[in-house]
């Protein structure tokens, strides 16, 4: 796991430094993979004691889940950016809640689209 974590750390370093000059579709799509590493190594912890609601969420890139990070390339921005594809975001988390998410709920599909 000592070899997957420095890994993990390498990864985060080289596109948190592309998160300067580099465009944010593909910016996401690195920290969608990276975070998606993360949990395969030490999964995903929540605790929501920690949670600082006074702090604005997009101030720590580790805040956000593979999935946000995943539409948010899809989709071309944040849900604020006004340059996003609304559309895209929308058919992503439809895609994500039928495909990637139902499975594991109950082994059918959630949604009658």
């Amino acid at each position: 796991m000592g070899a997957a974590l420095k890994r993990y750390d390498r990864y985060w370093e080289e596109v948190t430094h592309l998160a300067k000059t580099d465009p944010l579709p593909p910016v996401a799509a690195g920290f969608a993979i990276v975070q998606a590493l993360s949990c395969v190594i030490v999964d995903q912890r929540f605790d929501p004691a920690s949670i600082d609601l006074r702090r604005e969420d997009e101030d720590d890139p580790t805040d956000f889940d593979t999935a946000v990070w995943a539409e948010t390339a899809e989709a071309g921005g944040f849900p604020a950016d006004e340059n996003a594809d609304a559309d895209r975001r929308r058919s992503f988390w439809l895609w994500w809640l039928d495909q990637a998410a139902s499975p594991t709920l109950d082994g059918s599909t959630m949604l009658e689209l």
